[in-house]
């Protein structure tokens, strides 16, 4: 319900430039993954109505790693909701993930390989930010 909110069509300005490090559709992933079968039919008649109501992403970014790599990075983060988080948990969403992804046509879609994107590296940060300009300041499709 939170993400619905703040993704909402009736909520967000026209024109409004938003940064989210989710969209909608990967609700639907993780409630096949954590929720029981039982739990997961109420759950999916109440996503698809409140699907209903999101505003479409203009461009994703779909950062891509290894399911090892991620988990390192959550390890040194040191949250302690995470400390259970187990790499087969994150297999299983990268796998999901691909499959969602794979033939994506919702809305332009930039793929950064993680293991190979140094984000401290000043030419690809200016790579990263002309490719998302493309989309969101000039008409392009």
């Amino acid at each position: 319900n939170e993400r619905e909110k703040q993704l909402s069509s009736d909520t967000l300005e026209a024109g409004e430039v938003i940064f989210s490090d989710y969209f909608f559709d990967k609700e639907i992933i993780y409630g096949k993954i954590t929720l029981s079968e039982s739990q997961f039919e109420i759950y999916e008649p109440i996503y698809l109505v409140c699907g209903e109501k999101i505003a479409w992403p203009v461009l994703i970014i779909y950062l891509k790693d290894t399911a090892a790599n991620s988990l390192k990075r959550i390890r040194s983060r040191n949250r302690p909701y995470e400390r259970k988080i187990k790499v087969e948990f994150l297999e299983s969403l990268n796998e999901r993930y691909e499959k969602l992804l794979a033939d994506w046509k919702g809305c332009p879609m930039i793929t950064i390989d993680k293991s190979n994107f140094d984000c401290n590296d000043e030419s690809a940060l200016e790579w990263l930010t002309n490719q998302i300009k493309y989309y969101i300041v000039s008409d392009n499709p």
